[in-house]
């Protein structure tokens, strides 16, 4: 299972880690600029550039824990918060030619990372170890 939960971790941290690095070196104006027709008209311009002026530092933070295993579940809620906000920026769940959004595969390894735990191999398994039962 901790091997499962590695595997499952390593891609989606990289994915996040890349995506954050692509958008801080290609410029966070641009991105923003590019970016910001897709915000729903219901959030103000001014939330939703602020959202996108933070998106990319909160993908690398995500995608560096997800790596390191530090924080897993934190991690796991803060990637499917992300994945949720774009998957609604994009207008739903439903892609051209797909039968689905892509994100919601990206959703659903994040909401396992939450709920199950990021595994023994990683920061958090050498930091606090197994947790006894009698402990919180």
């Amino acid at each position: 299972m901790n091997v499962g939960l590695l595997l499952a971790r390593l891609p989606m941290g990289a994915f996040f880690l890349l995506a954050g690095i692509h958008k801080v070196s290609a410029g966070i104006q641009g991105f923003v600029d590019s970016q910001i027709g897709n915000v729903p008209s219901q959030v103000p311009r001014a939330y939703g550039e602020g959202y996108l002026h933070a998106l990319p530092y909160t993908e690398i933070v995500v995608g560096s824990l997800l790596i390191l295993g530090l924080f897993g579940r934190l991690a796991g809620f803060a990637g499917a918060v992300v994945v949720t906000t774009i998957i609604i920026g994009y207008s739903g769940v439903f892609a051209t030619n797909t039968p689905f959004h892509p994100n919601l595969i990206y959703l659903g390894l994040l909401l396992m990372i939450l709920l199950v735990g990021p595994g023994r191999i990683g920061l958090d398994g050498l930091m606090f170890g197994r947790r006894r039962s009698g402990n919180l």
